[in-house]
């Protein structure tokens, strides 16, 4: 398989894995919330979000560990591959000890004194917080095995196993509902799905590189280098924290716990939607990395291009469908209660989440050409003016406040982060990068948005809605074709990779 194909075929395999699971939750989602109630649902969403925090422990190593073990791959240096997994399994188990001990020891000052959590749901709430800290120690050394795959480009290995465990995970959540149990027992299943990814992702990481071993051990060199990358991607997760964490957790100290659901809703839509279409560019790193140590430069900005075009080209419609019909599909999807109180909720994180989908590439280009301060800059200066956003508009407006917060942040921010990696790290004319990537598919997403406008008030019931959309991609689709926004390039392969995907079936657990 050439690079191209290669780059194609981990693309499909990452976008459709992910989509199939945001489309899962986000059926699956109304029952959910229905079934625990709207503050235990909230409760869930703080665990996940402490849990999240916790996860800035590991200090940038998971994106390290994954650039190393790509270089060290390419140049078939099995001894530092090993030093590299070794060292990074090392820091992993201890940080996540200390998180987990974290977790545990301030469970209770969360629940009793910052948290509004009903009292009684107050134990049950401890237990659950107990319960995910044992959880962030199972998933920490996953963070290193699942990088491999990853490095390696066999972005088809993660996509099958992360898609047959997340499905697992839904499912699960959905059938102990389904029997009576609660909070505490989901929790616990997700704990346990935690050790069984380890577990699956360590084989995998056995299968791909029998030359090594995979025993813990730490070597200082190592560590060494792995931190002289990691502490730049240490700044951006710390930074990214606090823009896409934080709002969550605001909202639960200064608004009663049942908005945290009524937030929590709009958002999981509009991020699980818009984040599947951002997971396309996760294989450009390991890509970016190899074109810019053999100094394919042209390559490079080839490539950086057609990332961006198929980014504009897939997120532009989806944000126009969840601004217009933002009430209708609250009010089908999760009932009229949240279509009265989040619908403008989900119209502003809508446009927020689309300017956010135009970052992967650079910032993963950035890094794959080894500037990731960079990428710690900007998402420092996004973090601390989302702090101030959300600290002045959350308890004066509410939930409607953390979404306008981090619309504004992204409209300052994402503009200069665009054109200044252009012009800085893939020197492309602004001429060129901007009507290559994004004329096109912004004059189509304009003409949507114009026709789905009309079609607003006519969708009184879910079929109309359906059948609305379903046309409004048609001619999006038709008008991707007229004018040139997928190329005969793009078609051909993408039709590649679908006759091969078809030989070759979508077991997972194939592993050629």
């Amino acid at each position: 398989m050439d690079r191209a194909q290669r780059l194609v075929s981990n693309i499909a395999y990452n976008f459709l894995s992910q989509a199939w699971l945001a489309a899962l939750n986000l059926v699956t989602l109304p029952y959910i919330v229905r079934q625990l109630g709207v503050d235990a649902y909230g409760v869930l969403v703080m665990v996940t979000v402490v849990v999240g925090y916790l996860a800035f422990l590991d200090l940038g190593l998971g994106s390290a560990v994954q650039k190393y073990v790509a270089e060290y791959y390419a140049k078939r240096d099995f001894k530092a591959l090993e030093a590299t997994i070794g060292t990074a399994t090392v820091v992993y188990v201890v940080v996540g000890l200390l998180g987990a001990l974290g977790m545990a020891g301030f469970a209770g000052l969360l629940v009793d004194r910052l948290l509004r959590v009903p009292a009684e749901l107050q134990e049950v709430t401890r237990v659950a917080f107990y319960i995910g800290s044992i959880g962030v120690l199972a998933s920490m050394p996953l963070s290193v095995f699942a990088a491999v795959p990853l490095a390696l480009q066999r972005f088809d290995l993660a996509g099958k196993r992360n898609l047959l465990i997340g499905t697992v995970n839904t499912l699960l959540t959905v059938a102990l509902l389904a029997m009576g149990y609660g909070l505490r027992e989901i929790v616990l299943v997700n704990v346990l799905l935690n050790v069984v990814s380890v577990l699956v992702f360590v084989i995998v990481t056995r299968q791909l590189l029998p030359e090594i071993s995979l025993l813990p051990r730490f070597r200082m060199e190592s560590a060494k280098s792995l931190y002289s990358f990691a502490l730049f991607k240490f700044v951006g997760q710390l930074s990214g924290m606090a823009v896409f964490q934080l709002d969550r957790l605001l909202v639960g100290l200064f608004l009663p716990i049942g908005w945290v659901s009524y937030y929590a809703v709009p958002l999981t839509f509009s991020q699980k939607i818009m984040t599947a279409v951002g997971n396309i560019s996760g294989p450009l790193f390991p890509a970016a990395t190899e074109l810019h140590s053999l100094g394919l430069t042209p390559s490079l900005q080839r490539l950086y291009i057609r990332a961006m075009k198929v980014i504009a080209a897939i997120a532009i419609p989806t944000s126009v469908v969840l601004i217009v019909f933002a009430d209708k599909i609250l009010l089908f999807w999760a009932g009229p209660d949240f279509a009265d109180k989040s619908s403008l909720t989900l119209r502003l994180l809508a446009g927020a989440f689309l300017l956010i989908a135009f970052t992967p590439v650079p910032a993963l280009v950035a890094d794959g050409v080894g500037r990731p301060r960079i990428n710690a800059v900007a998402s420092s200066l996004s973090a601390v003016l989302n702090v101030i956003l959300c600290l002045a508009l959350i308890p004066t407006i509410g939930i409607d406040g953390a979404a306008l917060a981090l619309l504004v942040n992204q409209v300052i921010v994402v503009p200069f982060f665009l054109l200044y990696v252009n012009k800085n790290v893939v020197r492309l004319p602004v001429k060129d990068f901007l009507g290559g990537a994004f004329l096109r598919p912004f004059l189509l997403g304009a003409l949507l948005a114009l026709l789905l406008m009309l079609a607003h008030d006519f969708a009184s019931n879910v079929l109309i809605l359906v059948i609305e959309l379903m046309t409004g991609g048609c001619v999006y689709l038709i008008g991707c074709f007229a004018l040139n926004v997928i190329d005969r390039r793009d078609h051909d392969a993408i039709q590649d990779w679908l006759a091969r995907s078809y030989r070759g079936s979508w077991n997972p657990f194939r592993m050629r």
